[in-house]
């Protein structure tokens, strides 16, 4: 598996190579402020691909922090009361049939 993975890097290598000799093409890039800067096509696609991967690298690491985080303590909840049956509880059956104004549609 590991003479694999060199053969993967070679070969990565060498695409990568061939893609900076065929872009040795000067390029200029205006930046803010008036900056300027005049340079190989491949040396501008690099420096791009680095600033790429430290960002993409920053935001993992932030965001592995966050998770490696402990959660907050929940709130604890007080116990909930325990009600004795009240005395005198009738079914909203023996309600219904008690004969009030209210079931005579009053």
């Amino acid at each position: 598996m590991a003479y694999l993975t060199w053969v993967a890097r070679i070969l990565l290598f060498v695409v990568l190579l061939t893609l900076a000799r065929l872009n040795l093409e000067t390029v200029h890039l205006n930046g803010f402020l008036g900056l300027e800067w005049q340079g190989p096509l491949a040396v501008a696609l690099l420096v791009t691909l680095l600033i790429g991967v430290l960002l993409g690298l920053l935001a993992s690491f932030r965001l592995a922090r966050v998770l490696r985080a402990p959660a907050p303590p929940s709130p604890e909840l007080p116990p909930a009361p325990s009600t004795p049956a009240r005395s005198g509880y009738r079914s909203p059956k023996s309600v219904r049939s008690s004969g009030t104004a209210d079931d005579a549609g009053v």
